[in-house]
């Protein structure tokens, strides 16, 4: 299991900066707001960080957990966005191919484009990448590391990887 209070500097740097890629602000909202505006927004992110926070700890304590937060897909290209919004509705405790994901987005071919589409997911948990393995049924990869990977995949009750 990962040392979640430390240990390794990778693996406890990559915990820590989790969250810190979720977007919690609305990109197309521009600079012109005034301070009420401002504040309205500083209580809303707030709000969405307590909630993730919240959520975040249930889902490390077992917990079935539907993350509500919205995420910004600015930055991600079209197909990026396809892939990580089939992966996201992958249910906890199961899991799919590359291929089933390309299957998925209607391109059966692109099990590799799936994989590296994967890597620039911002929000791993959030949009469960670890879900996805291969077709033999190994790990593949995973940007926090196999050991990571392996962890949360049995944290929700996968056990018949290699």
């Amino acid at each position: 299991m990962p040392d979640l209070n430390g240990g390794s500097p990778d693996k406890s740097s990559w915990l820590k900066e989790l969250v810190v890629p979720v977007d919690l602000v609305d990109s197309s909202i521009g600079p012109e707001y005034h301070a009420a505006d401002r504040m309205a927004m500083v209580n809303h992110i707030t709000r969405m960080a307590n909630q993730l926070a919240y959520d975040l700890n249930l889902y490390l304590a077992g917990e079935d957990i539907d993350f509500s937060i919205p995420l910004d897909w600015s930055g991600y290209t079209s197909f990026q966005r396809r892939v990580l919004t089939a992966t996201s509705k992958i249910p906890r405790g199961t899991t799919r191919s590359y291929r089933e994901v390309a299957e998925i987005i209607g391109n059966y071919r692109a099990a590799r484009a799936v994989g590296q589409a994967l890597r620039s997911n911002r929000v791993p948990l959030l949009v469960p990448c670890h879900r996805v393995i291969t077709s033999q049924g190994t790990l593949g990869g995973f940007t926090g590391g196999l050991e990571w990977k392996r962890w949360l995949l049995a944290l929700e009750g996968v056990w018949d990887l290699h």
